[in-house]
């Protein structure tokens, strides 16, 4: 009997060491390879959040022109051509500013910069007959602007007077974090 009571003793004390380690152990929900997987999507996620935080991107003023007929100085170089920017946007131009300029809709931009900016705000009437614009005043300019004058060096001003222009000038630039909607704030 003594025997029996000791084996008891034993098991129960063997089952209640059992059952107080199976406490311990906690449930696995997701595998090892896939929980490491995940922890490295977070890792390249706080990454690319990162990245979007501090890569800026150029922000541009869309204008019209067109390639002045204008006589060249001595010493001067390409065509000078007239650019023509909304009123809402003129405070943002500065002499100096890069533009990027197409004569044509697919053609490759030609790099110039601002030369001079036009000041106060014209009404499309007025800056039609300054420039001379009979035929493509409708075209170029459709509400009060701004005009911007800049140098092409690579073109003639012989061959391309009166050609109609595209240009964007380069006014600063932005977090690509602020380009996500609700997240303009972070510039």
């Amino acid at each position: 009997m003594l025997i029996h009571k000791r084996s008891v003793y034993r098991k129960s004390a063997i089952e209640h060491y059992m059952r107080s380690r199976e406490g311990d152990t906690l449930p696995r929900f997701i595998s090892l390879p896939l929980s490491l997987f995940l922890w490295i999507l977070f890792l390249l996620l706080l990454e690319a959040l990162g990245l979007a935080w501090f890569y800026k991107v150029p922000v541009y003023v869309v204008g019209n022109g067109i390639v002045l007929a204008h006589e060249q100085q001595k010493g001067e170089q390409g065509a000078l051509a007239a650019i023509f920017v909304p009123a809402s946007q003129a405070d943002k131009l500065r002499v100096g500013q890069v533009v990027l300029v197409r004569l044509q809709a697919n053609a490759q931009p030609v790099r110039s910069q601002i030369e001079q900016v036009e000041e106060p705000l014209q009404s499309p009437d007025h800056l039609c007959r300054t420039y001379g614009l009979a035929a493509q005043c409708t075209t170029l300019i459709q509400q009060p602007s701004v005009a911007v004058l800049l140098r092409l060096n690579t073109f003639s001003a012989r061959q391309y007077a009166g050609s109609l222009l595209t240009a964007d000038i380069q006014v600063g630039t932005r977090s690509i974090l602020s380009l996500f909607p609700g997240l303009g704030g972070f510039k």
